[in-house]
């Protein structure tokens, strides 16, 4: 595997994954990017905005741990590990231009949204992930918990982050 089969690999992962969510949600999201670099940026959020992006790529030993300095193998450890996080958001009541805080009954039809996104979320991620496993696409895979985040502007969300192993075949001298 070289390097450039890697990236592509965890490129094409990551964002064949975040496709599956964006494919699950009802109401759909009007933002969808399914990778963008570094932190992602909820500006635009656009009444719903589903994002991912890829934290850091690192050698393991044990998925998903990093890899400790003790000697590797010539080749390394045996994995390469994708760390990512998907972020979606929704609008959320605000109070009025004069202040007033939004209505409970309103408030109470975005929370149970939020809780319905974050279930769908969670099982579209895992069974999508689980389908490129029983593929060999990927060697292993884990999705960590989903974090409220917001409000903030007129958006509420949470992020979910997941983590993608790949096979680590990738020897300098081959």
């Amino acid at each position: 595997m070289t390097m450039v089969y890697l990236e592509t690999s965890s490129v094409v992962a990551v964002t064949g994954a975040l496709q599956c969510v964006y494919d699950a949600l009802d109401p759909k999201p009007n933002r969808f990017c399914p990778l963008v670099p570094g932190d992602i940026a909820w500006d635009e959020c656009e009444c719903g905005q589903l994002a991912g992006t890829i934290n850091e790529v690192f050698p393991g030993n044990n998925f998903p741990a990093a890899a400790n300095d003790t000697s590797q193998a010539k080749c390394g450890p045996p994995l390469m590990v994708v760390s990512a996080t998907l972020s979606l958001t929704r609008c959320v009541p605000t109070p009025n231009d004069n202040g007033h805080p939004p209505n409970c009954d309103k408030l109470l039809e975005a929370a149970i949204q939020l809780e319905r996104d974050r279930w769908v979320t969670r099982r579209a991620l895992r069974c999508c992930l689980q389908a490129m496993f029983a593929r060999y696409e990927i060697a292993n895979f884990l999705v960590g918990s989903a974090t409220t985040v917001g409000p903030e502007g007129m958006c509420a969300g949470f992020n979910m982050p997941f983590f993608i192993g790949f096979m680590n075949e990738g020897c300098c001298d081959d």
